[in-house]
């Protein structure tokens, strides 16, 4: 992971491109951390090489108990882009993937390059990709997928932006640019004014999360 400040805006920068910014126990703890640690008024999120993020590390999750110390992890991260009075940002090319997704879904606005594509798994992983949906309702304002629901979900970024998930698609020339100006501290006038947020979806939201992790603590307990 690479992060920059230069007092008015942090960049956090998914830097794993061979594993295409999938999320460790190491990676999400230094997002936590860089998040936590925060004094700039606008933080940056962007991935490096061909995708914004992946999801967990799933090479890591079947190694360890499941994946529950990620998602715990997670959740700590979501809970914070959402309580923040910070204005975040997500800057997205190739793919926001599981709770990559729920990433770019927790921040205030998200632009993303032509290629994009929005994915939660379905199937046999759907148990980690469970608590993005809320996030997705959050963001999309009760919007759904044609024909579907969240999990098993896979869309292109017209069709992100259509539902809300996204608010802006740009060329991968002007994403760029716009990653570089974070990077320097220069965004764009129209980034100046923070995006305000329904206080009472934020809160629906928020309760959403503090549900799954009851739930995944039961889970624990029954020793499943």
């Amino acid at each position: 992971m690479v992060t920059a400040a230069d007092g008015a805006t942090r960049l956090i920068e998914l830097n794993q491109p061979e594993k295409l910014n999938c999320l460790s126990l190491a990676m999400l703890a230094g997002v936590r951390t860089a998040l936590e640690g925060n004094t700039a008024g606008r933080i940056v999120l962007t991935g490096g090489g061909r995708a914004f993020c992946t999801g967990l590390d799933l090479d890591e999750v079947a190694a360890t108990n499941g994946g529950r110390d990620h998602l715990r992890q997670l959740v700590a991260i979501y809970r914070w882009l959402l309580e923040t009075d910070a204005d975040t940002v997500a800057f997205a090319r190739g793919y926001a993937v599981g709770g990559g997704a729920g990433l770019l879904s927790c921040a205030r606005r998200a632009i993303v390059a032509g290629d994009f594509r929005y994915r939660l798994p379905g199937g046999k992983l759907s148990s980690l990709a469970a608590v993005v949906p809320p996030l997705c309702e959050f963001r999309a304002g009760g919007k759904r997928p044609d024909g579907s629901g969240w999990l098993g979900c896979d869309l292109d970024a017209d069709e992100a932006r259509r539902l809300g998930l996204v608010d802006q698609v740009v060329s991968e020339g002007d994403l760029g640019d716009l990653i570089g100006a974070a990077r320097e501290g220069r965004l764009p006038p129209g980034f100046r004014k923070p995006v305000v947020r329904d206080a009472v979806a934020t809160a629906t939201a928020l309760a959403e999360l503090d549900r799954f992790l009851e739930r995944l603590e039961a889970q624990r307990l029954d020793g499943r």
